[in-house]
């Protein structure tokens, strides 16, 4: 039982990445240009390093928070998986301080009907428990956890 939510926790975190990239607005502080698209000099995201690109996006990786940042090439938009500027944020603390750097949550129920909920970023990124590996046309991530809640 518990090496098949597992794998499906790890087979939803894999998909949630995939698919938030996308679903990201674009980050408004970048001015969009008008000009020649190769005069475009955005910044690299801070802390992370291009693994994956085509013809008209590039995928950034943070290898110490899986944080992912989409870049589009010819208007210089980047998406995040995550808000850029959370440690900023004077509204969050504690562990909602932490969901801010999660790219999944999870809410479950144990056999007792308990409810429980797990976050990427409290439950395994902040303990330093996931691998990544390179892939074809990007990367892998998978989360894991020491104990379990149930």
């Amino acid at each position: 039982m518990r090496k098949s939510l597992v794998a499906i926790i790890i087979a939803i975190a894999f998909i949630t990445l995939s698919t938030n990239t996308a679903l990201m607005a674009p980050d408004s502080s970048m001015q969009q240009q008008t000009g020649d698209a190769s005069a475009m000099q955005n910044p690299v995201p801070s802390g992370m390093e291009l693994v994956a690109e085509n013809e008209f996006l590039a995928m950034y990786f943070n290898p110490v928070t899986t944080e992912v940042a989409i870049k589009d090439k010819k208007s210089g938009h980047i998406w995040y998986t995550n808000p850029p500027d959370r440690e900023q944020d004077a509204i969050a603390t504690g562990a909602n301080k932490g969901k801010l750097g999660s790219q999944l949550s999870i809410t479950y129920y144990t056999p007792t009907a308990q409810q429980q909920q797990m976050d990427n970023y409290n439950d395994s990124i902040a303990h330093n428990q996931f691998k990544v590996s390179k892939i074809d046309d990007g990367i892998k991530i998978v989360y894991m956890r020491s104990s379990t809640k149930f």
